[in-house]
């Protein structure tokens, strides 16, 4: 599957350190994999049909699947990620 980063979590993704972000930019590879998704901590989102949430350490990244492709709305800390 193709996974889309929208601007505002690859903004997040570019404020953070080298380690963290070479973190989480190899988790978001291994979500390309869906369903197949071995070491990775993915859980659907109550109460939606679509949405999701992958945890990487202290942070969440929260994606759609629609159509074969992974849209990745929002990545945050874990006490951030739920607000809007």
């Amino acid at each position: 599957m193709r996974v889309i980063i929208l601007p505002r979590a690859d903004k997040f993704i570019e404020s953070l350190n080298q380690k963290l972000r070479n973190n989480i930019e190899t988790k978001l590879r291994l979500l390309s994999d869906y369903p197949n998704l071995k070491n990775l901590d993915v859980k659907k989102i109550v109460g939606s049909e679509s949405f999701y949430r992958l945890r990487i350490g202290k942070y969440r990244v929260l994606f759609e699947i629609v159509n074969n492709k992974i849209i990745v709305y929002k990545i945050d800390h874990r006490k951030n990620i739920y607000r809007d």
